[in-house]
């Protein structure tokens, strides 16, 4: 990235975090992208020490600063002692089940044991002297701490609880819990449907729960949930809004909040789908300001990503489509007291907008829920803070004695009995009857009954809808109000005298206009369109307002035809009847087109061309892939489905030149650069080089082993002129795709096209492979029919070069879900099984490998008859600042001063390391320095750590020096390891190094991986061992 470095810029950059406070579009466009941003960016989030929310919004961001740094010892002491905390409460518990499962290693057994004992203490249901995890309380609350305590009783198997039980007996009452409840919402629904306060928090703690327990049933609980609520999630996203209706709206969407109080389940949304042209718009101060936003940390921790097709349909692909769907009101375990077809939902959702409405059978007197839903809105795509409009009858709030609910107050949803909708694809109908008396006096509760028992014998009399004032265009004929934002057009016809209100100042205002249809018998009608429909705004003026409408006010009856000719009917049916199980009706009778619509009782789960759900039982079909999920039974049977499945290979232009190389019977020269995976003796690498030599006898083969262990492109780059190119290959096999993990898709894509540029601008008869590896942590992507998102950059410049490349973790999904492969086991215990890797990364010798080895070889064999000489040119770049210009420049060509020692080649280190660094020098603290003068956007050093090393100060353009440690929990061996001062200005700067020889405790450290120093003389002296200097750049003299 590119832009003025700031002061705070600078330090993260020492500290090689990959992080701008200038957004870029292009790291925002993909959820990955999204995600590292977002954590990265987190990094050094402050922790408040005392706060009523000190779990609930400062956990996931101790969460985020381990993800960073493993030993960042304030994060760890955060996360140990928040259970301990006299403001503790069941938002702690999901962070901490997180925390023990993901970053267990970073704590040692001493702090693993204090939260143990603090959350033996909690196992109860009361909140004296601290919040227990066996309570119910609403939806997202029992979510949380079931989930959680399931895993606590998982992670301390010997723990000696509070209520009595075993860890066992905890773990079964847990899952029966979850089992019951998630069962039932699969049959009906549930309460806090959608909400976009709450929505966020009923699914993170599941997600975890899903990640890290270890039983296959309980897995299955979870999966199944999961499934069903990213389906309403994505049918129901709109550019990051949520379509109406929905539960418990206790604050607006609001894509530039300027209230601290936002809606956690958008940005939950920005996270996953994006927020459309406002995508970049969220800022990491978003996250450490605005409580509510925590949530999403959790979500961007979790590796638990929805399957490819929820991410499509939320994106929009497959538009236009109608759905329906239904929830339920609220009971503990969503049991006999929550009553299905609650709430009647319908939506239609088109490329430049969406339209959500519905119809509601009421708990009489009101759930704890209901008051909070909203029940319309009309959303379109926008760059503008607000995109939406809403329409309501001030019922709940109608007296004002609050100042956050009054008849004007629109950021909280707000909903009323008397207000009913009919809906077809584009267009929508609201009707009110509004008696005079409210039908139930002093309920739900005195708090409730106070907000409206002013209006006791008078209720207000009007229907309302509010429209941003950012709107472009607005213009009033013929009885019709109409809206114009760039090419999507509003029409909307007030059914009886309007007012427009521009100046009301209540909360939920600013920036909207008001307008009132005033009567006890009024409403609206909604018609959308677009310029590709109509051909102008102008025309869609002129049209609708010829459209037929007729009304009877005695008998509530409308009917109006729409541009399309489509005819809706609807019919108010007044009086609020209370059905047999107890709920009061105010739904009304509606036809479309001559034909009745569903009646409520028969009302769909979910009803879409894509994903359909009834009789508990889910199918979710797009494309290639199916998912169905049966819930009729005691546990989920999920199924996944592909018709082709994941592509393994991509031939491109081939391989030519290598294997016309290959017919001439002269040398041929294989390179190999990747990380541990291809490093490993006897693995993928020499099997298929010994390959190539048995298949072609007459051919001398020579192989260039460029790996290095725990390495990435970020350092491949670089080393191309000295390991690679230096030996002229014909073929480069390039494998990063797991040890580039953790970087983001811009990242990667920079790296990657400089290996191929610098490969290509020396050598352009050399032909390039790639090749792409999995761990564990990608199984779950691989297997709903995704590459994991680094082999997804690697594709996207793979297609640019036309490079042919293979995915080799494909065959392992393949055998995995065959049910003939364990992926982490250990191979004893599976004498039936192939077992792939042991430590969830590194494939086995003789059942890992092989595999890899495979899937290679047959490639090869699709591409040998493809041969001939074809250069190959350099196109334009695919990415502007891509590191074509990386240069590995060796410490002896910069200027350095104090005392070094050039290490000779007899030297341990230099044997060790020498292959990859023909040159070692030490220095020898405190005086040893270098400095060097650069122009360019990207500096690092490539060097040596161990037990002997130490901190490094570096000062850049004359700030403040910085400490930087050469030492972590892996030293207790020396390694080759590297870091950068990332994200500098694009210009030029000098930067000095010295080793400070500062006494630490190493021992502090050593203790993250459980190793205790035994004899500190093996770790005395804080020094360095320096080879190169990383420059995406030039030097200046």
């Amino acid at each position: 990235m590119k832009g003025k470095q700031t002061k705070a810029g600078w330090f993260l950059a020492v500290f090689g975090v990959l992080f701008s406070g200038l957004i870029q579009a292009q790291e925002l466009a993909t959820f990955e992208g999204r995600r590292q941003w977002l954590l990265k960016g987190l990094h050094d989030a402050r922790l408040v020490a005392d706060s009523s929310t000190r779990g609930k919004h400062n956990l996931p961001k101790a969460c985020a600063r381990l993800w960073n740094n493993p030993k960042d010892t304030v994060a760890i002491n955060y996360i140990t002692n928040i259970l301990h905390h006299p403001q503790q409460t069941m938002f702690d518990f999901p962070g901490v089940a997180l925390a023990l499962g993901r970053f267990r290693q970073c704590f040692t057994p001493g702090q693993v044991a204090v939260i143990q004992k603090d959350a033996e203490r909690l196992a109860k249901e009361d909140k004296n002297a601290g919040e227990g995890f066996l309570g119910h309380g609403t939806e997202n609350h029992a979510t949380m701490m079931w989930t959680s305590a399931y895993l606590f009783g998982q992670y301390f198997p010997d723990a000696k609880w509070a209520n009595g039980m075993t860890s066992a007996q905890l773990m079964a009452e847990m899952k029966e819990r979850l089992r019951k409840t998630f069962k039932n919402v699969y049959a009906k629904g549930y309460t806090e449907y959608l909400s976009t306060t709450y929505e966020i928090t009923m699914n993170f703690p599941v997600a975890i729960l899903y990640e890290f327990a270890q039983d296959p049933e309980v897995k299955a609980i979870a999966e199944a949930y999961l499934l069903y609520k990213w389906s309403l999630q994505a049918l129901n996203n709109f550019e990051g809004r949520t379509l109406a209706p929905y539960g418990r709206m206790n604050t607006q969407e609001d894509y530039q909040p300027k209230d601290p109080y936002v809606t956690g389940t958008l940005y939950q949304n920005w996270l996953y789908w994006g927020w459309g042209a406002n995508t970049k718009s969220v800022k990491i101060q978003d996250f450490t300001n605005y409580w509510e936003t925590s949530y999403t940390i959790y979500t961007a921790l979790s590796n638990v990503i929805p399957d490819a097709v929820f991410f499509q349909l939320a994106e929009g692909r497959g538009v236009p489509y109608a759905l329906k769907s239904s929830a339920s009101t609220f009971g503990p375990y969503a049991g006999e007291r929550a009553r299905p077809h609650m709430m009647m939902r319908n939506g239609y959702r088109a490329q430049q907008y969406a339209i959500g409405s519905g119809n509601f059978r009421w708990v009489p007197g009101g759930d704890y829920a209901d008051h909070d839903a909203n029940g319309f809105n009309i959303v379109w795509s926008s760059p503008d803070r607000f995109n939406y409009l809403n329409c309501f009858h001030p019922y709940w709030y109608s007296d004002g004695d609050h100042k956050d609910r009054t008849p004007d107050t629109w950021h909280k949803g707000t909903i009323s009995p008397f207000q009913q909708t009919a809906h077809y694809r584009n267009a929508a109908i609201m009707l009110f009857d509004i008696p005079q008396k409210d039908p139930w006096p002093n309920q739900p509760s005195p708090e409730k009954w106070a907000w409206r028992d002013g209006h006791a014998t008078n209720l207000l009399k009007w229907g309302a809808l509010r429209y941003p004032k950012s709107i472009d265009e607005k213009v009033e004929t013929g009885g019709w109000i109409f809206l114009r934002e760039g090419k999507t057009y509003v029409g909307i016809k007030p059914l009886k005298p309007y007012s427009m209100h521009t100046n009301l100042t209540e909360k939920g205002l600013e920036g909207f206009n008001v307008v009132k249809s005033e009567g006890p018998q009024t409403g609206f009608i909604f018609e959308l369109g677009t310029e590709a429909e109509f051909g102008s705004f102008k025309k869609f003026v002129s049209q609708l307002p010829r459209n037929p409408v007729s009304v009877n006010w005695n008998t509530m009856d409308l009917t109006y035809q729409t541009t399309q000719g489509a005819k809706i009917r609807m019919q108010y049916q007044p009086g609020l009847p209370v059905d047999a199980d107890g709920l009061a009706r105010s739904v009304p009778a509606v036809w479309i087109n001559g034909k009745p619509e569903t009646s409520c009782e028969q009302w769909p789960m979910i009803e879409s061309p894509a994903i359909r759900m009834d009789n508990s039982l889910l199918a979710i079909q797009t494309g290639p892939s199916a998912i169905q999920v049966d819930w009729t039974g005691v546990l989920p049977q999920i199924r996944r489905e592909k018709k082709g499945g994941l592509a393994e290979s991509h031939e491109r232009g081939g391989l030519p030149n290598f294997f016309r190389k290959i017919q001439s019977g002269q040398d041929v020269r294989i390179a190999y650069i990747g990380g541990s995976i291809t490093e490993a003796k006897d693995g993928w690498r020499d099997l298929t080089f010994n390959w190539f030599r048995a298949n072609y006898p007459l051919t001398p083969f020579r192989q260039i082993d460029a790996t290095i262990g725990g390495t990435g492109s970020d350092l491949g780059v670089f080393r191309m002129e000295q390991d690679v190119l230096s030996h002229r290959p014909d073929l480069v096999f390039v494998e990063f795709a797991v040890n580039d993990y953790g970087r983001t898709e811009g990242e990667i894509r920079k790296t990657i096209e400089g290996i191929v540029r610098k490969t290509w601008k020396q050598y352009p008869l050399a032909d390039i492979c790639f090749v792409y590896t999995i761990a564990e942590n990608v199984v779950e992507t691989m297997r709903k029919g995704q590459y994991q998102h680094s082999a997804i950059a690697m594709e996207q410049v793979a297609d640019h070069y036309r490079i042919p490349s293979i995915h080799m973790g494909v065959e392992v999904i393949r055998l995995l879900e065959t049910g003939q492969l364990i992926f982490t086991g250990n191979p004893g215990e599976h004498p039936d099984k192939v077992v792939f890797t042991s430590d969830k990364t590194h494939p086995l010798p003789l059942s890992g490998h092989p595999i890899y080895a495979h899937s290679v070889i047959q490639f090869m064999k699709k591409l040998e008859d493809n041969a001939g000489q074809k250069p190959h040119p350099l196109p334009a770049a695919l990415e502007k600042g891509n590191w074509e210009s990386a240069q590995l420049i060796p410490l002896s060509k910069l200027r350095r001063t104090g005392s070094w020692d050039v290490l000779p080649e007899t030297n341990e280190l230099r044997q060790k390391f020498g292959q990859f660094m023909p040159e070692l020098s030490a220095a020898n603290p405190p005086d040893a320095s270098f400095t060097v003068k650069f122009r360019g956007n990207t500096f690092g050093v490539y060097d040596v750590i161990g037990p002997k090393t130490g901190i490094v100060e570096v000062v850049v353009d004359g700030k403040p020096p910085v400490e930087v440690y050469r030492f972590d929990q892996w030293c207790n061996n020396y390694r080759k390891n590297t870091f950068f001062l990332k994200d500098l200005s694009d210009g030029e700067h000098e930067a000095t190094f010295r080793v400070s020889g500062k006494p630490f405790d190493k021992a502090e450290i050593m203790k993250k991986k459980n190793i205790t120093i035994t004899n500190p003389d093996n770790y005395a002296g804080n020094g360095w061992f320096v080879n190169s200097v990383l420059l995406v750049g030039e030097l200046v003299k």
